[in-house]
């Protein structure tokens, strides 16, 4: 499993948050602040074929206004498998195991990234080094993602020709 730094912190905040009488929301949106930003939240695991694209037209250049991260499973449901368990807080391996279970991310187009919308399919990215890194609710996109995702076209891109 990932290195959490502060991992019984975070936790002990779960816990707190767990026995609140906030609604499910406000705790989703406490817990979303928690892990904003480390480097072990959210990661970007894939790219859909429409945001590889759009990145390709403009010679992927920084266009993070028209691309995003958008969640395999919404925050809210991981938020919902966290706290409405009938039993309590889950044991600190349970929670993060379930945490990490439903952390990941892909880059999509804003437009693919709709509320209640499935995820499109997406190309895969290797965990390569830490691209991608986690910048609270953003992302970082330097020259390595640039190049990066260049490659990845390319060989996308000679698949289908």
């Amino acid at each position: 499993m990932t290195e959490v730094p502060n991992a019984t912190a975070i936790y002990g905040v779960y816990v707190c948050l767990f026995n609140t009488p906030f609604n499910i929301r406000k705790k989703s949106m406490v817990f979303d602040a928690l892990v904003a930003g480390e480097p072990w939240s959210w990661p970007v695991i894939g790219i859909s074929a429409a945001a590889l694209e759009a990145l390709a037209l403009a010679d992927f250049k920084n266009t993070k206004r028209g691309i995003c991260r958008a969640h395999l499973i919404d925050r809210i449901d991981t938020a919902r498998a966290l706290f409405e368990n009938p039993g309590g807080p889950l044991p600190q391996d349970q929670f993060f195991a379930l945490y990490f279970q439903n952390r990941g991310t892909i880059l999509t187009t804003k437009s693919e990234n709709r509320p209640g919308a499935r995820p499109p399919d997406f190309i895969p990215i290797a965990d390569n080094g830490g691209l991608f890194k986690n910048k609270s609710y953003s992302f970082a996109y330097g020259r390595k993602e640039r190049s990066y995702l260049r490659d990845l076209h390319a060989k996308h891109s000679t698949r289908g020709a």
